[in-house]
Formats: structure tokens, sequence, C-alpha cells
């Protein structure tokens, strides 16, 4: 599929849709109001679909690709740094100047780390942090058997989607 093989008048209205992809305030009524047959209409849609669909696998493959390769990259400066700190510790040096640059190493701020090393469960009450979440698995269940659920929860509607195959 090609874009020169969709209709001009919806590649037309789709070149006004902004750069967040929402298309213009009534795209829908100047579609309807196209003088193509409906089946055609659908086709050509479903045409920019995937083409839409296919630029979007494309740009992820590249922000993978840059992530892939900016992590490389923060990797290697962690290394070069690793290393100065060690060479510096090594000499007994806290702070070096050169032609371009001021090392130093420094303290990190913030609160010390605390490491536990036991089962949170062994801790005093006072140190544990408990969380309560829904069972929404439970009350699933529960509704499917015809049982009342608690005040307040209510099993909605399943929603719809387009497949294009």
């Amino acid at each position: 599929m090609k874009l020169y093989e969709i209709d001009n008048a919806i590649l037309t209205m789709l070149a006004l849709s902004d750069e967040t992809g929402e298309l213009p305030e009534g795209f829908a009524a100047e579609l309807d109001a196209l003088d193509m047959d409906r089946k055609q209409k659908l086709d050509n849609i479903c045409r920019v679909i995937r083409h839409h669909e296919a630029r979007g696998v494309a740009i992820q493959a590249e922000l993978d690709r840059l992530k892939s390769a900016k992590e490389s990259e923060d990797r290697t400066v962690k290394s070069l740094k690793d290393y100065c700190k060690l060479s510096m510790n090594a000499m007994g040096e806290a702070k070096i100047e050169t032609d371009l640059f001021k090392l130093s190493i420094c303290g990190n701020g913030g609160n010390p780390p605390v490491k536990v090393d036991i089962d949170p469960e062994q801790l005093p009450q006072e140190f544990q942090r408990v969380t309560v979440a829904a069972d929404v698995g439970r009350l699933l269940a529960v509704w499917k058997e015809g049982r009342a659920l608690p005040v307040g929860v209510e099993v909605g509607e399943r929603g719809t989607h387009l497949r294009i195959k």
C-alpha cells in the first residue's frame, strides 16, 4: 500500500491534523460528505491506518535503538568516572585540576542508605509499612457467582475495539 493509492480527498483532510495526531473538528462530517462509495472510503481509511501503524513501529524501533545507544554512552561515562575516582583515591588525592577540568571527590548528599538484611515481618511494627489494595480478581469472581458486591464497587461494561485484518 502506498499513500498515492489513497484518495486525495482523504489525504488532504488528514494533512490538517495537528502534531498531536488529533484530527480537526468536523473531520468526521467532512469524511461523510465525500462523494465516494462507503466501502472504498473505509478501505482508504484502513490504508491510512496501516500507514500510521507502520510509521509507529518504525519510530518505536528508532526509539529503542536510541535508548540502547544512550544506555551504552551512560555506561561508558560511569566506567570512566569510576576509573578517575579509583585513580585519585589510590594516590590519596581529593582534588585535581587539569588545563580544562577540575576533578573532586565529594560526598553524596541526602540521607545515608539503610540496608535491611532481615525479613521485614521480623521488624517491630513501627518499622513496617502495610499496603492494602482491592482484590479485583476476587471481586469479579464474586460478581460472576451472582453475589452482591460491597457498596462502592461495580462491574462496568466491556468496551469495544476495531480489528482490521
